[in-house]
């Protein structure tokens, strides 16, 4: 990225945002380096989320990538809780919500995608979820307790993972998947056999070539009944329509638009997938 002194912000404080800062620090970046957050959680690991943190185990600093002294002790200018609303090129600024404009001289695209939301009839009834983020998190294992019936659309890993945990503490668990097997996008089928073995074995119960087509359930606010079904939408896994993060369509298309060096053909813009395999460097 030439200059070494140069202005670098981040936009996307999640694993690939959180370790592109960190490592540009390691390999002696001495700009200022800004890295921005829409949630209020410094950069950490979601794999644990449909594991042992659903279960209660583990300490919240397990999660972190890195300690949260870290982003201070070297310099890295990290801003939580703030969201970004465009980015003008021609300014090279970042808009946030909160009207501030922060300068850029390179922004790295590290937003991630997230799976649009499930839609069908009753979608906003009272108990259902989706697991992505650490707050998604803390709200389903809230109801994960014995005796609670737990029906989770997608046999998918992170699926999977969720009705271990939830058998783990005690809950009844069927998982209703519209394939014919477990796993069947991301698995061999021996491998799928032994997971709906094990899993079928711990009590979990599988429904298979089934697609969920409606929630049909009182609506609650916050007071639901004791009987209460919790769905669990499984956002990798369940087929849904993944979209990339970026602050607006525009410039999610202009992202697309690579020269052949993996920079967008504005200088100075890269998208996580550039980090990933050193463009543009």
């Amino acid at each position: 990225m030439g200059d070494n002194s140069a202005q670098v912000v981040i936009v996307g404080a999640g694993h690939a945002g959180g370790s592109v800062a960190a490592f540009l620090r390691q390999y002696g970046w001495q700009g200022p380096v800004t890295l921005l957050g829409a949630e209020p959680t410094p950069p950490y690991q979601r794999p644990p989320l449909s594991k042992a943190w659903l279960k209660g185990e583990g300490e919240f600093a397990d999660l972190l990538l890195r300690p949260a002294g870290f982003y201070q002790a070297n310099r890295i200018d990290l801003r939580l809780s703030c969201r970004v609303t465009a980015i003008d090129r021609s300014a090279r600024t970042v808009n946030l919500a909160s009207g501030e404009h922060v300068a850029y001289e390179h922004l790295i695209l590290a937003t991630g995608c997230h799976a649009r939301a499930l839609r069908i009839p009753g979608r906003e009834l009272a108990g259902t979820f989706e697991l992505r983020t650490l707050a998604d998190a803390d709200r389903l294992r809230t109801v994960l307790r014995p005796g609670a019936l737990i029906a989770i659309i997608g046999a998918g890993y992170i699926g999977l993972e969720v009705a271990a945990s939830a058998r783990a503490l005690g809950a009844e668990v069927v998982v209703i998947e519209r394939e014919s097997r477990v796993l069947p996008r991301v698995a061999s089928v021996p491998l799928g056999e032994f997971f709906q073995r094990r899993h079928t074995e711990a009590g979990v119960r599988i429904i298979l070539n089934a697609a969920v087509e409606a929630f049909e359930g009182p609506v609650g606010h916050g007071n639901e009944p004791e009987n209460v079904s919790w769905f669990f939408v499984d956002p990798d896994d369940y087929r849904l329509e993944i979209e990339a993060r970026y602050p607006t369509q525009q410039q999610a298309a202009a992202v697309v638009a690579r020269g052949k060096e993996g920079r967008n053909a504005h200088m100075g813009l890269y998208g996580g997938d550039d980090v990933k395999k050193g463009n543009g460097r």
